[in-house]
């Protein structure tokens, strides 16, 4: 049995090509892989007839005509993964690329730590064109006083061990947004052992609508941070959010292409 499932939620607003070159590069990794296509709402007939028209030994589609949210698809993914007996759950999103042996390198690594529970990858970020904007770097070493103040993970890289949610739990269904975020605080305060790999495995699609999204995430992001800082970390770990929400979005766009070039 192939040991690896891939967690892909798809959204009536996703671009069916971008969305079509996503599922390829799953299809054509060196590492033999199932992958789940979890449906979050009605979608586009476009979008559909592409679900509808992958193999089916090789893609399973979870429907639901319900808008329910990124965590809740996601959730409802990695449990039918499980439930089919999977030993490593990758993620990946419906906008990015990833590279042909980014799920051979990772199962190689976590099989080489046995003690990691979870890792990650750099990304090289593209423009909606498919076009090389710079590099995403992340650290190697990942833990709780780190992510306090940098979430230094990069949500569509990762890849888990099964018993990952066994014992640290799910996404919170309740947290629209960031509930990436709050699972590695969660998961590394606990024990969680996470690790990102040095090399750019993925294409992580970089957009204008990018910096938007990322201001409306930052009181998600306040709010996660009071539930897992004391008092005195508390006003210090959110300094940078608030500096991203009270920033003129031509700035933080600036900033980020400083940052990856």
């Amino acid at each position: 049995m192939t040991k690896v499932a891939v967690i892909l939620p798809v959204y009536f607003a996703d671009h069916p090509i971008i969305f079509d070159k996503a599922i390829q590069s799953i299809l054509l990794q060196t590492e033999a892989c199932h992958l789940f296509v979890c449906q979050d709402g009605t979608l586009t007939k476009e979008l559909h007839q592409l679900c509808e028209s992958y193999p089916k030994e090789k893609v399973s589609l979870l429907y639901s005509h319900e808008n329910k949210g990124l965590p809740s698809t996601l959730n409802r993914g990695i449990r039918m993964a499980l439930k089919q007996g999977y030993e490593y759950i990758a993620r990946m999103d419906a906008d990015d690329i990833s590279m042909p042996n980014r799920l051979e390198l990772q199962l190689k690594y976590l099989r080489q730590h046995p003690k990691v529970d979870l890792v990650g990858c750099q990304a090289e970020l593209i423009d909606k064109s498919g076009n090389y904007c710079g590099i995403k770097k992340v650290n190697e070493y990942i833990i709780f006083n780190s992510l306090k103040f940098n979430c230094d993970l990069i949500h569509p890289s990762v890849m888990f061990k099964s018993t990952f949610f066994e014992d640290y739990g799910f996404y919170d269904e309740s947290l629209l947004k960031s509930q990436d975020y709050e699972l590695w605080l969660r998961a590394s305060q606990k024990g969680a052992v996470i690790r990102n790999i040095q090399l750019s495995l993925i294409s992580f699609r970089y957009e204008p609508e990018l910096i938007s999204r990322r201001k409306k995430e930052q009181w998600f992001n306040i709010k996660i941070k009071y539930k897992y800082l004391n008092k005195w970390q508390f006003l210090p770990g959110i300094a940078r959010h608030l500096f991203i929400l009270i920033c003129p979005t031509f700035i933080l766009k600036w900033l980020l292409i400083k940052k990856t070039n």
